[in-house]
């Protein structure tokens, strides 16, 4: 069985004491503290914040550590906060998100389908990124669907056998 992971999520419109709370806790029983949009935080939150880092780092090698995933429009030292924040924030690990281009979410598709050993014709590749939704998980829960689908019926992937699994509804939700 999956190992369950709980914890709190918070952004810019979050009660302020709700982040307060957690942050003065005696001991922080969260794995998981995620907080969006940290650079549009008022100056209560952006405090919040900065104790919560520092305990974050206190506990990181007990039994007592959690994760704090922190998101903002730029990196953290381009960033709009007060400054013992902005630089607390540049000390770890910052990874840039993005929307991928049309050649990068091809290439995706690609790795992932040779990946399973699949080998997608340019009709089902262009069929695909013209045809389906744009969104990274769907497309490869598309293909990984499409895998399971051309074993299950024995049949090469093709435009008709893409269809017949988008016809029968056979797609994760």
């Amino acid at each position: 069985m999956a190992e369950q992971w709980h914890g709190r999520y918070f952004n810019a419109c979050s009660p302020i004491a709700q982040l307060k709370s957690v942050a003065a806790a005696d001991i922080i029983n969260l794995p998981l503290i995620a907080i969006d949009d940290v650079d549009k935080l008022k100056q209560a939150g952006q405090a919040a914040v900065f104790a919560l880092y520092n305990r974050w780092r206190e506990v990181a090698s007990t039994k007592n550590a959690f994760v704090l995933l922190l998101s903002g429009e730029r990196a953290p030292l381009g960033t709009q906060v007060r400054e013992d924040l902005r630089t607390r924030l540049g000390w770890d690990l910052v990874f840039r998100l993005r929307l991928l281009s049309d050649e990068e979410r091809a290439e995706a598709i690609r790795s992932r389908a040779s990946d399973r050993g699949l080998h997608l014709s340019p009709e089902v590749m262009n069929w695909v990124l013209t045809h389906y939704e744009r969104d990274m998980s769907r497309l490869i829960a598309l293909i990984d669907a499409l895998d399971h689908y051309s074993l299950t019926r024995k049949r090469h992937i093709t435009l008709p056998l893409l269809r017949d699994l988008l016809a029968e509804g056979h797609l994760p939700t």
